[in-house]
């Protein structure tokens, strides 16, 4: 695990995809009576192209855009049926943080403190700089072939223009623990969970429901070694509780 800080004078390009699926059903009201049922299904793909560089043996800078897919079908059964479909690809957002080592795993766990800032990242039909940020820890420790690891972060988002109106999002913290096996020299399986809890937005100049949400998802990962350069990374996610929805990821990573 100490390489989870790329060594001084080195680079590591990071290609990745994550596709995600979800269900959402809920009712169509005029007031308080209901007068039909609403069903969302939606498919989101999301592309990654990431760099990161060791500047000391300590510290390594990094950066990544990504390029979002969403293909939403709607469907209103009632009194007056119909059916809906949306889709939208562009350019997501794009992130520069820094990672610190601040202890290596000795007597007690090693420690990598991070921070990200938002160059820029697209809300509603507006794109906003420089209004998110994150600041996290990864605490982990390696009994071989065993590694327990930790991470857990906080992020928060400054009062932006949509496009139709002002909005400051909702605060966002998250604590993911989880565990890795050595198989080999060459696969690594892992598992674990992480609950995510999200602050509710507040909207200015326009009324729109906004509440604190909770989630859990169960995490399963497979990591498979070329070599000592190229790394290929498998993950599914599951929801558990807090909204219907899976994730599949896939990142290939390569030092140079």
């Amino acid at each position: 695990m100490e390489d989870l800080i790329t060594n001084k004078g080195r680079a590591r390009l990071n290609i990745s995809g994550i596709y995600s699926s979800s269900d959402r059903i809920g009712l169509v009201t005029v007031g308080s009576i209901p007068i039909a049922t609403q069903k969302i299904n939606r498919d989101l793909l999301i592309s990654t192209l990431g760099l990161r560089y060791g500047l000391t043996e300590k510290i390594e800078l990094h950066g990544r855009v990504s390029y979002l897919n969403s293909h939403t079908r709607s469907g209103i059964s009632g009194t007056n049926n119909r059916t809906e479909v949306d889709s939208d690809s562009n350019f997501r957002d794009s992130w520069v943080g820094v990672n610190y080592r601040l202890k290596n795993d000795e007597a007690t766990p090693g420690i990598i403190l991070s921070a990200e800032a938002a160059l820029w990242e697209r809300f509603g039909t507006n794109v906003v700089f420089l209004k998110s940020f994150t600041v996290g820890m990864t605490a982990y420790k390696a009994i071989d072939p065993v590694v327990l690891s930790c991470d857990m972060g906080y992020r928060f988002g400054l009062r932006h223009n949509t496009g139709d109106h002002d909005v400051r999002p909702g605060s966002l913290l998250w604590i993911s623990p989880s565990v890795a096996f050595s198989a080999n020299d060459r696969v690594t399986l892992a598992t674990g969970f992480r609950w995510t809890g999200r602050g509710a937005d507040h909207h200015y100049g326009k009324e729109q429901s906004s509440f604190y949400r909770t989630r859990t998802d169960l995490q399963l990962g497979m990591g498979y070694a070329f070599s000592e350069s190229t790394i290929l990374n498998v993950r599914l996610t599951s929801t558990l509780s807090g909204g219907g929805s899976a994730e599949i990821g896939a990142s290939f990573l390569y030092t140079f």
